[in-house]
């Protein structure tokens, strides 16, 4: 297990990052998790930052963001995919401290 993909998902649970990535990227809740082979109320508690991820569907969640983070265009427009990435979570790919 890559323990720094652990660090940064959980990163992105504690500050909320995960939920804005998957939001700007236009994708609904059920469909990520589904991705991810997790339940959506599972899903739902990371992004609250009420659980933290662990294990391989840790891993999971960190290379998704890091996929959705790095796409140039929204997959899907609309309110909540409307800005860039980069302005919505401005340090996102810098590397974690």
């Amino acid at each position: 297990m890559d323990l720094v993909k652990l660090a940064n998902a959980r990163d992105h649970a504690t500050s909320g990052a995960g939920r804005l990535v998957r939001l700007s990227a236009g994708i609904s809740l059920r469909e990520f998790a589904g991705t991810l082979g997790v339940d959506a109320s599972t899903l739902l508690r990371w992004e609250r930052g009420e659980r933290k991820p662990t294990g391989d569907a840790a891993v999971r969640w960190a290379d998704e963001l890091t996929r959705l983070a790095e796409r140039k265009q929204p997959r899907r427009q609309g309110p909540r995919a409307s800005k860039p990435l980069e302005e919505v979570v401005p340090d996102l790919g810098g590397p974690a401290a």
